[in-house]
């Protein structure tokens, strides 16, 4: 088995020391490169082309979700694991809409990691147990009828479809100052506006008629 190539985007030197030796020490990894920098991750990243890169939120300058959102549609073989210590719901599912396959929170610990690695670069999405408990606990409240066909998709789309869809619902209600009922009625005309419209054709690029179905539930 070659081994798995991985590059880090963290900005306090002791965690992106401490990942690092962690990488060096096991063989079944190749550290390709440490940065600090969104900025920094733009420029080298791509003629890395990492198998996975582990990726801090709160980085100066750029912050690592949007430094995946640039990222991941030019490398769509990397796989990118937020590292973080984050646990609010809107950076968790920015960062899945962003293109990251895999959230893990800080506090989960390094010995943690290692194993996260192998399991995101088998096809896995490994989140941290806090992380995981949060999408069960909206999974539970998606109806029957919806949550028997989210179960039937692959990979980290089961969890994610549904909560981009209530996301950018409440994301819409809180810029217009609309209620949730005239968001949802589409009759009204309002999803046929251009901010809304915007918002669509991006998800429709990342999912395909599958965020169209979980919308018009």
């Amino acid at each position: 088995m070659s081994k798995i190539r991985v590059g880090i985007v963290e900005d306090i030197e002791e965690i992106r020391q401490a990942v690092a030796s962690l990488l060096l020490w096991d063989e079944r990894f190749e550290l390709v490169f440490t940065l600090s920098r969104g900025e920094d991750a733009l420029e080298t990243i791509p003629g890395l082309k990492p198998d996975i890169v582990i990726m801090d939120i709160n980085l100066p300058g750029m912050n690592g979700i949007e430094c995946i959102r640039q990222l991941k549609p030019d490398l769509p073989d990397t796989q990118f694991m937020i590292f973080t210590i984050y646990e609010n719901d809107e950076n968790i599912f920015t960062a899945l809409e962003a293109g990251a396959s895999s959230y893990m929170l800080k506090k989960t610990g390094l010995p943690h990691i290692a194993e996260s690695l192998i399991e995101l670069y088998d096809g896995g999405s490994p989140m941290s147990t806090l992380i995981a408990r949060k999408l069960v606990t909206r999974y539970h409240k998606v109806p029957e009828k919806t949550a028997v066909w989210i179960n039937s998709l692959p990979g980290n789309r089961k969890y994610s479809l549904y909560y981009l869809k209530d996301y950018y619902i409440k994301k819409l209600q809180a810029a217009c100052s609309l209620p949730p009922a005239l968001l949802n009625n589409r009759s009204t005309g309002f999803m046929r506006n251009s901010m809304w419209a915007i918002k669509r054709r991006r998800l429709i690029r990342l999912f395909g008629g599958e965020f169209m179905r979980v919308l018009n539930t």
